[in-house]
């Protein structure tokens, strides 16, 4: 695991086979700063048993974390 405050987040995870796996997932998450504004960049890149349902279900969850509910929660503050 990697932690820069306010930079980068990364760190690693298993994905268990009644979620899809086995299979690692290697996340980064990055916070680049414009001005006021704050853009968040995530990369998970994955290591063994992945097929196309395993990826758009990962997609999807990564979007509804953070595109839906990060997002909507820190521009209501």
């Amino acid at each position: 695991n990697w932690v820069i405050p306010g930079e980068k987040l990364s760190f690693i995870s298993q994905i268990w086979p009644p979620f899809g796996g086995p299979a690692i997932s290697m996340i980064t998450i990055d916070l680049e700063q414009h001005g006021d504004t704050t853009t968040l960049k995530l990369s998970d890149n994955l290591l063994g048993k992945v097929d196309e349902k395993m990826r758009e279900s990962l997609d999807a969850g990564w979007k509804m974390l953070f595109a839906d509910g990060l997002k909507n929660y820190v521009e209501s503050a």
